[in-house]
């Protein structure tokens, strides 16, 4: 038996070990030398995407339906609930007329920080940003459930304010001396760690906006990219 993980594992090594070796086909060359060599003659069908657009491929990601929650009268601004924790920006939490209603989400499974947000009618809201703690460290979908699932069990703990992708980080490098399992999992988190270098985040969190600022000038049910609401953040690229 082999597990879906171990198959992964598998399937990565087989496909390193083809775009390293020489074929014949190529001149003697590997795949990934044949790559570099059209690239940097400029020729072929090759295209690069720039840096700043390869986290914004949704039809490449994973993508959920999650409706927005809020409660004007308890004070409690619009977000959406995703993977144990809650996500919002400076744009959603003033969209008090969007409480109720269904976004579309799409996700990086190797780093589930951020989000882009999209209305059921296709408009884009944005990037929406995990509350804290969640959004501090680089973490995979996988290792978000498998943290609240060892929680869970009593076997983590994990103090108010901590980091806990940071706290399970130390957990797992302890199993790993005796543990083989742990230690391919840490191996993984890690892989998943050094990949989310490429992903787009927005560092900055929703600010504190009186409900009543905004709910009177929020649509019910669309929002116009023509209205008067503030652009979403700005993101940068952070690299690990």
């Amino acid at each position: 038996m082999i597990t879906l993980d171990e198959l992964e594992d598998v399937i990565d090594v087989v496909l390193a070990n083809y775009n390293g070796e020489p074929h014949t086909g190529l001149g003697g060359r590997t795949p990934l030398e044949a790559m570099q060599f059209l690239l940097d003659k400029g020729e072929g069908l090759l295209r690069s995407l720039p840096v700043s657009q390869r986290s914004t491929l949704c039809l490449l990601q994973e993508a959920a339906v999650v409706p927005v929650c809020g409660n004007v009268r308890r004070s409690v601004r619009p977000h959406v609930n995703f993977a144990y924790s809650r996500y919002s920006s400076r744009l959603l939490s003033g969209m008090t007329g969007l409480i109720g209603q269904k976004l579309r989400i799409y996700y990086n499974v190797k780093d589930i920080r951020n989000v882009r947000a999209f209305l059921m009618n296709g408009e884009e809201l944005g990037t929406l940003t995990a509350a804290r703690p969640w959004c501090l460290t680089p973490h995979s979908l996988r290792t978000r459930q498998e943290i609240h699932k060892l929680i869970r069990q009593g076997k983590l703990r994990v103090r108010e304010g901590e980091d806990p992708v940071g706290a399970w980080f130390a957990w797992k490098q302890k199993q790993a001396r005796t543990h083989s399992a742990d230690a391919a999992s840490l191996a993984r988190a890690l892989s998943d760690r050094a990949m989310a270098h490429s992903a787009l985040a927005n560092p900055s969190e929703a600010v504190d906006v009186p409900l009543a600022a905004h709910s009177s000038n929020v649509p019910t049910t669309t929002v116009s990219s023509g209205s008067g609401f503030p652009a979403p953040v700005l993101t940068k690229i952070f690299t690990y």
